[in-house]
C-alpha cells in the first residue's frame, strides 16, 4: 500500500516532529511504502526522513489555496504513482 504524507514544509516544528514520529513507527511496517510530500520547500525534516529511507517530495510550489498549478502537479504525480 503506498500512503502519502502531505504537509506545506518539512523544514522544522511541531508538526514535521510528528512526520519523523510516523516515520520511525513505519519502520515497524516494511512492506509498506509511506511517502512524504512538501508542498512548500523542505529542509531539516525532510534530509531526517530521506536519511531514514523514506521517499520525500519537494513540490516547491506556494501551498496556499487555491493554487491550480500545484494542483495540476499533484494530479499528475498520483496518476504517475498509482502503480
Amino acid at each position: 500500500m503506498k500512503i502519502f504524507r502531505i504537509i506545506t514544509e518539512l523544514n522544522f516544528g511541531g508538526v514535521e516532529r510528528h512526520m519523523e514520529l510516523t516515520a520511525d513507527g513505519m519502520l515497524n511496517y516494511p512492506n509498506e511504502d509511506m511517502i512524504f510530500m512538501a508542498l512548500g520547500r523542505g529542509g531539516q525534516t525532510s534530509k531526517v526522513l530521506s536519511d531514514m529511507g523514506f521517499r520525500v517530495i519537494v513540490m516547491n510550489e506556494n501551498p496556499q489555496i487555491p493554487n491550480l498549478k500545484l494542483i495540476r502537479k499533484l494530479v499528475k504525480l498520483f496518476k504517475k504513482r498509482k502503480t
